[in-house]
């Protein structure tokens, strides 16, 4: 489907880290994405269901009597066939672990596991659009957002499990979570009291702060930018539940992945449900369980980046060359003094293009008018001769004096001489008119030749940067000139956009779509205020050629 570029030395597309990934994690992940299946999850919970119903028969031939029982073999629940099959991927080599995972993921996004460019662009966008996060963002950036949203919901799993724990969990979850604080230094035990804001630290303090708030947003962000606290509150409180739940110890993006696959509704109830709704329940709860394993990947690799995989602000260039230097969680604080001045001139300058040009139109309209108005008044002047010379050639020609003709041919004398008057009033408003033309086309021809300059200044400007910054990028005369009317704000955006195209492995595996009738691929992303925008490109020979840009609406 999609052209290929060749590759260089560039940034590393997100599966690519999955290299770093512990072989635990890898295991229990490679065993998620083999037994959590739309189809096991449903034959395990109808076996659920069959077992209630043995259950029920052999209770009630007990009561009456009966001396007939089923033999009763209890069905595996998915979680404990995940943990099964995790144990017999940890006994396989590490790599043919990651590359079930890679074939298993391969096979659900339709492409080739070895294209792991092109599979890591599909895999985040089935993510993301499982949590609703909108299409429009950069690849990068949607990584991200699926990241803080999985993690969240880790976060929600936990609790929902912390307040089904009866009186003996409690207690043997408090005694594992006091095992782990003991081991803690100085240092560690004051930052987990600052991430939940605790007075004392003990199991049961950190447990109910938890369970009554979770954690803080700001502390979600934070393990996202590599907090030291929350990784620490949220490993203790996972590992105590699994220890005490499942008797095991894991990593930690294993506890998440854990976490995140054993919370569907895998009991009889979700079954029925399930079965009642019929094949668009299917498909549904096959695409839910599937895009919630996709974000477990994407949050597995985010992680072992270790790095930000949006562009920081303070890596592109408008930012360099104005040393305003931010941690790119978001747009400037301000704009450099220059840059400001510098656009507010140009929307000024726009502005008062816009107005010269109405203004032009509203003259050119009157100008018009006037022409029209004169010719009107020509034509009824050459009428009226006409009519007093056929009048005063009856009269002449009559023997007898008719004084009705008489009166009639001085009307159209007087009608005469006012037309003419009316006329020269005409010409003269048709030469004022015609005047103020003049002066507004000069105004107008002004203002679009200020406008221009200017955006032709900064469309050079911008043009000389980032042939600096994006060597492997031919620019257009259109999206250059297209980003030159944008304000600052709006070019560190357009330059993250570039940014992430550039640097890719393979640029068009980071296309949404490619136009078959031009061969062109497109990315999105936004500017401040939400704008959604396009960019239109080809490659060839490693090349990017830019084409165009436009905002979403324009496109």
């Amino acid at each position: 489907m999609f052209e290929h570029a060749r590759k260089g030395p560039t940034v590393d597309c997100l599966l690519t880290y999955y290299d770093r990934v512990d072989p635990q994690t890898i295991s229990v992940q490679a065993a998620v994405l083999q037994e959590v299946t739309y189809a096991k999850v449903m034959v395990t919970g109808i076996k659920q269901t069959y077992d209630k119903a043995e259950g029920a028969f052999n209770w009630l031939t007990d009561k009456v009597g009966v001396r007939i029982r089923i033999d009763e073999v209890p069905t595996k629940s998915t979680a404990e066939l995940v943990i099964d099959r995790a144990q017999y991927w940890s006994r396989q080599t590490n790599d043919a672990a990651r590359q079930f995972v890679f074939s298993a993921l391969g096979e659900r996004l339709q492409v080739p596991s070895s294209d792991l460019a092109l599979m890591s662009t599909r895999l985040i966008e089935e993510a993301a659009a499982g949590y609703g996060i909108s299409e429009d963002l950069l690849i990068s950036q949607q990584a991200e957002g699926v990241a803080e949203k999985y993690l969240e919901d880790c976060v929600k799993g936990i609790r929902k499990k912390l307040r089904k724990q009866d009186d003996e969990e409690i207690k043997v979850t408090e005694q594992v979570m006091s095992e782990q604080i003991s081991r803690m230094t100085p240092a560690e035990k004051l930052e987990v009291q600052r991430t939940m804001n605790l007075e004392t630290l003990s199991a049961s303090s950190l447990r109910n702060a938890f369970l009554n708030s979770g954690l803080p947003i700001a502390g979600i962000a934070a393990l996202q930018a590599g907090g030291f606290g929350t990784y620490l509150v949220l490993t203790t409180i996972m590992h105590a539940v699994f220890t005490s739940m499942l008797g095991i110890t894991l990593p930690f993006a294993a506890y998440t992945t854990a976490t995140s696959a054993l919370a569907f509704l895998t009991g009889p109830v979700g079954v029925m449900l399930s079965l009642s709704i019929g094949l668009l329940g299917y498909f549904w709860g096959r695409k839910k369980i599937e895009r919630s394993q996709y974000a477990m990947i994407v949050w597995t690799c985010v992680r072992a980046a270790q790095k930000p995989l949006v562009p920081a602000t303070s890596l592109l260039p408008s930012a360099q060359m104005h040393r305003l230097l931010t941690n790119g969680s978001g747009p400037p604080a301000s704009m450099p003094d220059t840059e400001r001045q510098d656009f507010e001139a140009l929307e000024r300058e726009r502005n008062q293009k816009i107005l010269a040009s109405r203004t032009l139109e509203t003259a050119q309209r009157s100008a018009d008018g006037a022409d029209k108005r004169m010719r009107t008044l020509g034509e009824r002047l050459r009428r009226a001769e006409e009519l007093l010379e056929s009048s005063s050639s009856r009269r002449n020609t009559e023997s007898q004096l008719n004084t009705s003709l008489e009166s009639l041919i001085r009307g159209q004398q007087e009608s005469i001489l006012q037309l003419k008057e009316d006329l020269k009033r005409a010409a003269r408003a048709t030469e004022e008119f015609k005047a103020q033309l003049a002066k507004e086309r000069q105004n107008a021809a002004e203002s679009e030749s200020r406008f221009v300059n200017r955006l032709e200044r900064r469309t050079k400007q911008l043009k000389a940067l980032w042939g600096v910054h994006y060597p492997k990028v031919d620019f257009h005369q259109q999206p250059l000139r297209w980003s030159a009317e944008q304000d600052f704000a709006g070019w560190l955006e357009i330059e993250r956009a570039l940014k992430e195209l550039a640097d890719a492995p393979d640029p068009v595996k980071l296309s949404r779509s490619r136009i078959h009738a031009t061969h062109e691929h497109h990315s999105r992303f936004t500017i401040p205020n939400g704008v959604e925008c396009r960019m239109f490109y080809s490659v060839k020979s490693g090349r990017i050629d830019l084409l165009r840009m436009c905002k979403k609406k324009d496109c």
